[in-house]
């Protein structure tokens, strides 16, 4: 009855629906904040600087796993992610687009990270329902950056988005501890 009431309970943080609200509402002043940074310190800066944030979140993502005392293969896996997402990331042609893969990265990882709790093992159903958030977000991002007249919302952007936050949806069960036995497991009498 406990556990039912725990999966009742499962919904998005007010941290992760701010994210996804600040994705949305970017759209309309992130174009304007980006040509200015280019502007002020140039591409070499602002493109290297992104780069070394990438780094550093992969650095500290690394960090905590060894606290946590990941094993060799969840080790592994983070950073195949991180790779993974580094060059799909360098692979986008603009830079807006390369910065949506950290962000819907990282909202996919909240969102995952609110949906499937540490206790239950990973359910298909939580972690569908951290991927649809993530592909209303891209939806609403796109389709905000459509109304804007310099703004365009494009089908590949929408997939980039969703992909990226695949990435983030992966990243978390890399971390994930899965415990040995159910947490209400009755213990043996001694």
């Amino acid at each position: 009855m406990r556990i039912a009431r725990l999966e009742e309970s499962k919904r998005l943080s007010k941290i992760t629906i701010g994210l996804g609200a600040y994705i949305v509402i970017s759209a309309a002043f992130m174009l304007q904040v980006r040509n200015w940074l280019f502007k002020v310190f140039g591409d070499l800066v602002v493109v290297t600087s992104f780069r070394l944030c990438f780094i550093l979140i992969f650095l500290f993502t690394l960090i905590y796993a060894f606290r946590i005392r990941l094993g060799l293969f969840k080790l592994c896996a983070t950073a195949s992610i991180f790779i993974l997402g580094y060059f799909f990331a360098m692979w986008q042609p603009f830079f807006s687009e390369k910065t949506h893969v950290l962000t819907y990265g990282l909202l996919g990882y909240l969102a995952t990270n609110d949906l499937v709790d540490a206790r239950s093992n990973p359910r298909f159903k939580y972690i569908a329902q951290a991927l649809i958030f993530v592909s209303l977000v891209s939806a609403l991002d796109e389709i905000f950056q459509g109304i804007l007249p310099y703004r365009f919302a494009e089908l590949k952007d929408f997939i980039t988005n969703i992909m990226s936050g695949v990435l983030g949806i992966a990243l978390l069960f890399t971390r994930r501890q899965i415990p040995k036995s159910p947490p209400n497991a009755a213990k043996p009498a001694s």
